[in-house]
């Protein structure tokens, strides 16, 4: 007969390792059997390894939605105004780069 100590290491390896484990008479009703590692890893699945956000089409849709007047980005009405309030001072920086907007 095992002592209660060497049932429950028993139980807890066989869920480590993900095997399946003798039933105890308290467990003769319920029989569930829980596999964690069912779904693929991360660094397998499609779906997420196809995944890449659409960056230029949510830049033009919040630009052309900023101009429409329906989206506020409070970074690029800072920089407006700031550079603003430097041409009205005098103070333009002028980009010395070729084709530079």
């Amino acid at each position: 007969m095992k002592t209660p100590y060497a049932k429950n290491m028993a139980r807890l390896s066989a869920k480590i390792f993900n095997e399946a484990t003798p039933l105890s008479v308290k467990e003769d009703t319920v029989c569930k059997v829980h596999v964690p590692l069912m779904s693929k890893p991360y660094e397998v699945d499609r779906k997420f390894l196809d995944y890449y956000p659409p960056f230029k089409e949510m830049t033009l849709l919040t630009r052309y939605l900023r101009i429409l007047g329906l989206y506020r980005d409070e970074h690029l009405d800072f920089k407006e105004e700031t550079f603003r309030s430097q041409a009205q001072r005098g103070k333009v920086r002028w980009d010395k780069r070729p084709n530079a907007k």
